[in-house]
C-alpha cells in the first residue's frame, strides 16, 4: 500500500490504473480508483488476476521512448515492493 500511495500522484498523471480481470480474461473487468479506501480494496478483495496497467491507443501512434521510460521509471518502486512481498510470503 505505501508504494502505491508515495508514487500515486506519478502513476495517475500517466493513466496506471489499479484493475482486476477475471480467470484467463483479456479485458479488465474492473477498474479501481486511487483513493486509500479504492486501494485497500484492490488489495484486499478476491480476484484471478489483480493487475496495476498502464494502457496505450496505439491508433495514435507509438509512445516517445521518453515516455516509456518515465512509466517504467515509476513503476519500478511499485513492482520491487509488490515482489517483495511474496518472496517473504514464500520464506516464511
Amino acid at each position: 500500500m505505501t508504494a502505491l500511495t508515495t508514487h500515486r500522484p506519478a502513476l495517475q498523471a500517466f493513466g496506471a490504473s489499479c484493475t482486476f480481470t477475471p480467470e484467463s480474461g483479456t479485458r479488465d473487468d474492473q477498474v479501481f480508483g486511487w483513493s486509500d479506501q479504492d486501494l485497500t480494496e484492490w488489495l484486499t478483495s478476491a480476484s484471478d488476476n489483480r493487475d496495476l496497467v498502464w494502457r496505450w491507443d496505439f491508433r495514435n501512434g507509438e509512445p516517445e521512448l521518453e515516455q516509456l521510460a518515465n512509466v517504467l521509471a515509476t513503476l519500478h518502486p511499485v513492482w520491487l515492493a509488490w515482489n517483495a512481498l511474496g518472496k517473504s510470503e514464500e520464506e516464511h
